[in-house]
């Protein structure tokens, strides 16, 4: 036992002799609670962990408190005041990832942190009501990655923007009309995340330094204006509206100027309002860089593959298609195949390898965009489907008609996935 305890305190002493900040780096791996009961180790390590730059206050942190109680939230209320009472020098990170009740402990934290060098700010607020977030978080100037959700986000009139801001990620929100101008005000702004909002249908986005573009919301109208640097652009349209034709195009707004996309996802009812517009053969620059290509479309509809075509004529280099299938309007069934009419796609899919359409039922129209990408992509490996029928007879025929189609590669294999 002598010597097991001696073992012990010479790792300690080993531990204790490490400079300050690899401690502080190894503390900021534990759980905030352990990390505090490291006081208890010896006198040296009392007040270690209270230079900790990063703190974290989720249900990892203290476990005991992940059911919601009045007792509970009192005891956790408790815990971050004492934290960031006897906390000394910068926090570089602040989280707080628990359901609370309590508006005014979270305004006393925000207004305590406005005082450090914050560079990154989680507020994961999990309360029926949204919390409205306070005017001095707009304040906090070093902020490099700010993240909310369910909060209502409103930015004071007189704000100079966040300047050093690089992504911003808002999840279940409240925004108004002035978001878009609050996002105009942050020139380093990399990644923008924008997902399940309300107060605004109408969207205008522009930052020269995007690279990462997410956005899910209930809009009736998206512009999209110089974001040349953005890669990876997933875009979902999540409610269903009347669109007029009009000489503008909706198209070229949208994903006109993403001249460095390697990722694209236009999901929910989006195609259906790229499409209103006028579509062009072309896109005014070729996409060069793109690469994944994601759509849900109305294969019956043929505005919206002539959106499809159109995107895959400008993308020369793409690599991967996955298509969800939309449920069928019958009101749009066309009375001829569109892709029998399709002319001068030489090299359209020459670096097409992989395509995957997920819940077809086996329309005419459907099986002509499998047979037309098998006739015309020399480097395909993988044709995916999954069948949405569950008749037995129609799903003989849709694997006769599949298993039948030419295909211009001869590795090419049809998969079925699921059952």
């Amino acid at each position: 036992m002598m010597e097991s305890r001696q073992v012990q305190f010479q790792n300690l002493d080993m531990m204790s002799s490490l400079p300050p900040n690899v401690i502080d780096v190894i503390l900021t791996c534990l759980p905030l609670r352990d990390a505090v009961r490291t006081s208890i180790l010896s006198r040296d390590w009392r007040y270690k962990w209270v230079t900790i730059p990063h703190l974290t206050f989720d249900e990892r942190s203290f476990p005991t408190l992940a059911d919601y109680s009045e007792l509970n939230e009192l005891k956790l209320i408790n815990a971050v005041d004492q934290v960031l009472l006897l906390h000394k020098g910068p926090v570089h990170e602040f989280k707080c990832q628990i359901y609370l009740e309590s508006c005014p402990a979270i305004d006393r934290w925000l207004l305590h942190l406005s005082d450090n060098a914050v560079k990154s700010f989680t507020l994961d607020n999990l309360r029926l009501e949204r919390y409205k977030l306070p005017s001095c978080l707009f304040r906090y100037e070093n902020l490099i990655h700010l993240q909310v959700s369910w909060c209502i986000f409103k930015p004071p009139r007189k704000f100079d923007g966040l300047r050093n801001l690089r992504t911003l990620h808002l999840q279940d929100i409240s925004i108004d009309s002035s978001f878009e101008d609050f996002i105009s005000k942050f020139p380093l702004l990399e990644a923008l995340t924008l997902r399940n909002f309300d107060g605004l249908t109408c969207l205008n986005i522009q930052g020269p330094q995007l690279l990462y573009l997410d956005i899910v919301g209930k809009l009736k109208y998206l512009h999209f204006k110089n974001i040349p640097l953005v890669a990876t652009a997933l875009i979902n349209m999540m409610s269903v509206n009347d669109y007029e034709k009009g000489k503008d195009s909706n198209l070229i707004n949208v994903v006109g100027c993403l001249h460095g996309v390697k990722r694209l996802a236009l999901e929910g009812f989006l195609l259906q309002f790229l499409a209103a517009g006028n579509v062009p053969e072309r896109l005014p620059t070729m996409y060069n860089h793109l690469k994944n290509l994601t759509l849900k479309i109305n294969f019956e509809n043929l505005d919206q593959l002539s959106v499809v075509l159109c995107l895959c004529r400008s993308s020369p280099n793409l690599y991967e298609i996955n298509a969800k299938v939309h449920s069928i309007d019958a009101a749009s069934l066309p009375h001829e195949s569109f892709w029998e009419v399709q002319e001068g796609f030489d090299g359209l899919f020459a670096s097409l390898q992989i395509v995957t359409v997920n819940g077809i039922i086996g329309s005419k129209n459907e099986l002509g965009f499998i047979e037309f990408v098998l006739e015309n992509a020399p480097m395909l490996e993988e044709m995916n489907f999954k069948i949405s029928a569950t008749v037995t007879e129609a799903q003989s025929r849709i694997f006769r008609d599949l298993m039948g189609f030419r295909r211009a590669s001869p590795q090419a294999r049809i998969i079925c996935l699921g059952k």
